[in-house]
């Protein structure tokens, strides 16, 4: 069993893939009930077939929620686009690609927005000597990006991510009825928003992502619906910014905590290579959901049609066959970039290039700011429970020699 929401699986999931690797490649996990897939070559070969396992639950919820929670989602009339299958998914990937950062080129033209939040956050660092990283900049600097591309008030923030940690907490927690239901109720605002600022747009275009989708639209729906607009805009402010507020936390934290940042305060041209190792080493998302559309075969396993499907991106990505040395965090590795974090295929993560752009100007700020910055004294990583995003609590830091 994985047991993913253990204190010992959070601490150190890896150790677990590589004892699964080894002894149950693919197997049924009755507490989860659920079909693993812990190795990389097999999970590849989900990734290259939706036709087979679709991508039509990969947002529901891990556990059984309560039913008066799934009573209040019932209300939900929005799919999100990640969890489409071709041609609805190609459709609605076409019109997002055509408005969002997808490349590197593409990306780079929000640079000045992101060098901008990231020196207004260094510099409200720079007034401390010790600092938690994590409220104060690792997940400040990727909402500041969203909502420049969103053109979302600033004053909403807070009511947004309220809505999005309970999204996170029961679709990949347990959390307690109560807060099930609470999250339930947050959701169905949450949408409503979303549809609210699609509205919004409609009447008062601007040059933001979502009036950009809207021209793209030109009011006909076979090219992109109304919900599917806002279906978008929900799935960016959760998603597209957990993954990137994770990627900075945690490679700070293995940077710190394996003696690298000295290697990189030293020589910042590695910083792009720095980042794919962190991406390998400890993935922002760990596992990711599939549905058996028909009956699979993988490897010697036979999987019915209709079951739910976990492949552990983080198990691939110590995958021994892939990668030399897979415990070990090296930043002259030079097939790094091959790591699954960001999934592979028809569904890789759209918000790929920007993330890689933030997490690049972040580390570059913190290092030329901060090259004496170290891990608190008393610091013992602690993580969210949730079995897909691996988010760090705190990452508590001393900035300078005292």
């Amino acid at each position: 069993m994985l047991h993913p929401l253990s204190a010992t699986y959070l601490a150190d999931p890896y150790a677990t893939h590589e004892k699964l690797r080894t002894e149950q490649p693919v197997f049924f996990d009755t507490e989860l009930n659920m079909w693993l897939i812990t190795r990389r070559q097999e999970i590849e070969t989900v990734f290259k077939d939706s036709k087979t396992f679709s991508n039509a639950l990969t947002t529901a919820p891990i556990f059984q929620l309560c039913p008066h929670a799934g009573q209040i989602l019932s209300q939900l009339s929005g799919g999100s686009m990640v969890s489409l299958d071709p041609p609805d998914h190609t459709r609605v990937r076409k019109a997002i690609a055509s408005v969002f950062p997808m490349t590197l080129a593409q990306a780079e033209e929000y640079e000045p927005i992101i060098r901008t939040a990231v020196d207004k956050l260094t510099k409200n660092l720079a007034t401390k000597s010790n600092v938690d990283l994590v409220p104060e900049f690792t997940w400040e600097l990727p909402i500041i990006v969203i909502l420049a591309l969103l053109n979302v008030p600033k004053e909403d923030v807070k009511q947004i991510k309220k809505w999005a940690d309970g999204r996170l907490a029961i679709t990949w927690g347990n959390a307690p009825e109560e807060d099930q239901v609470k999250a339930a109720y947050g959701m169905v605002y949450f949408w409503e928003y979303c549809l609210q600022l699609v509205g919004k747009r409609v009447k008062e275009p601007g040059t933001d992502l979502v009036s950009k989708l809207l021209n793209y639209r030109q009011g006909r729906d076979e090219i992109v619906t109304i919900h599917e607009i806002a279906s978008m805009i929900f799935s960016l402010l959760i998603a597209g910014h957990e993954t990137t507020s994770n990627l900075i936390s945690n490679g700070v934290y293995r940077l710190l905590q394996k003696n690298a940042w000295n290697q990189l305060v030293n020589d910042p041209e590695k910083i792009s290579k720095a980042i794919e190792e962190i991406l390998r080493f400890d993935s922002p998302v760990v596992c990711w959901q599939r549905y058996t559309a028909k009956e699979a075969t993988i490897g010697d396993v036979t999987i019915p049609k209709g079951e739910r499907v976990l492949l552990l991106l983080g198990s691939a990505n110590r995958d021994e066959t892939k990668f030399e040395n897979p415990n070990e965090f090296d930043l002259e590795r030079e097939n790094a970039h091959e790591h699954l974090s960001f999934g592979k295929g028809r569904h890789f993560c759209i918000g790929a290039s920007l993330a890689r752009l933030e997490a690049k100007i972040a580390l570059k700020a913190l290092l030329t700011t901060f090259p004496k910055m170290r891990l608190a004294d008393s610091f013992q990583p602690t993580y969210v429970p949730n079995v897909a995003f691996r988010m760090l609590q705190s990452l508590p830091v001393i900035l300078a020699d005292e």
